[in-house]
């Protein structure tokens, strides 16, 4: 966990480990929240793509006006997480963007020599893309809405 701490101060990220906190990223705080109360491996899984997500933070902060997953820095600091101000649009958007955070993670950890249990990240992975899955398809279907935080919530 060393190397990604190391990783994120070097991009101006802190990472903070709390009991019962949700795994997330608050872009504009940058900082990054890891459940302690986890095992380590479900812990390191959970900061990997937590990582993902700040990789898809920089490289639209790279280029500002362009749209990663459909969004752009703007809209990305403004609507964050499970904010559902964009329309059917911007949910398979963030659907993308949380595949997409896990696989970047898996790669930074490649890039750094992370090790970690595969199967562990595979799990996590499978259970957290289906609460996306259901969100992403209750929301098509028009029940509530919700917005508001600047966080990503794994």
């Amino acid at each position: 966990m060393e190397k990604l701490r190391g990783w994120l101060a070097r991009r101006g990220f802190a990472l903070q480990s709390r009991r019962g906190l949700p795994d997330e990223v608050d872009l504009l705080k940058r900082v990054v929240t890891i459940n302690a109360a986890s095992s380590y491996q479900a812990r390191l899984a959970a900061l990997l793509h937590e990582c993902g997500h700040v990789r898809i933070f920089l490289s639209r902060q790279r280029k500002p006006n362009k749209r990663v997953f459909g969004v752009s820095l703007v809209e990305d600091l403004g609507c964050s997480g499970r904010c559902d101000r964009r329309g059917r649009r911007a949910r398979l958007a963030l659907l993308q963007e949380e595949i997409a955070a896990w696989d970047s993670g898996e790669q930074l950890a490649g890039q750094l020599q992370v090790r970690f249990a595969r199967g562990k990240l595979e799990k996590l992975r499978q259970e957290s893309l289906m609460t996306y899955v259901h969100f992403t398809a209750s929301r098509m279907r028009g029940e509530g809405r919700a917005c508001g935080r600047v966080k990503r919530k794994r």
